[in-house]
């Protein structure tokens, strides 16, 4: 049994100095582009997955200046028709200019899929990048997400206009802080031994207390 109480208090204690990971949702387009992201602080990196109802390809990013697709940090994936995986990442400096990244490894794809006529990209980078293009995250970084997607062309090989895009109304939060966790330990359920002294004194003055009501009654 205390085997499995100290195993138990191990993973609370793992929680409690931030090993456990917080998932944020978010959806836009009535659900039909979903994305959720956590920090995994053991190796410092953003995991995404991103869900859209389409067949084409799926984009997703960051940038601090949301008008006319400026600074745009991105990444373009999916599953082409010979069910091949494609995943880029891009800067962007206005409406449809797109360069490929310098360092193609900051994000790392981990699976693509499409099912249903649902693509999903799972990938993931550092919170912190070499490249000053790159948007490095921190707890004070506020940044508006951007995405968009095409419902049947792929990306493979040209980037088409997009059929659905947008972006957050407001700069979001996406690194936070670890939720402290705090315990308090179980109360001890605790039952006074009996003192034999006592109980031969309270023995007494019950016997006393019951011999003086008969007296009373049999005077009376």
């Amino acid at each position: 049994m205390w085997l499995l109480v100290a195993a138990f208090l191990a993973c609370f204690a793992s929680s409690a100095n931030g090993q456990s990971q917080t998932m944020h949702e978010m959806s836009f387009d009535d659900g039909n582009f979903n994305v959720s992201w956590t920090h995994n602080r053991s190796t410092e990196e953003l995991e995404f997955e991103v869900h859209a109802n389409a067949i084409g390809y799926v984009a997703f990013g960051f940038t601090f200046t949301p008008e006319d697709m400026q600074n745009y940090s991105i990444v373009v994936g999916g599953t082409n028709g010979s069910g091949q995986n494609y995943f880029n990442s891009y800067h962007t400096s206005g409406l449809g200019k797109l360069t490929l990244d310098a360092d193609p490894q900051i994000y790392i794809l981990d699976s693509a899929e499409e099912q249903n006529g649902t693509t999903t990209l799972r990938f993931r980078r550092p919170l912190e990048t070499n490249d000053s293009k790159d948007i490095q995250f921190n707890e004070t970084t506020r940044v508006f997400l951007v995405w968009a997607y095409h419902k049947y062309s792929d990306a493979d090989n040209v980037v088409t206009y997009h059929t659905n895009r947008n972006y957050t109304e407001q700069a979001m939060q996406v690194v936070f802080p670890p939720i402290e966790m705090t315990s308090t330990p179980p109360a001890v359920m605790t039952r006074e031994r009996p003192n034999p002294e006592s109980s031969a004194v309270q023995m007494v003055v019950s016997a006393f207390t019951l011999f003086v009501l008969a007296i009373s009654a049999l005077m009376f």
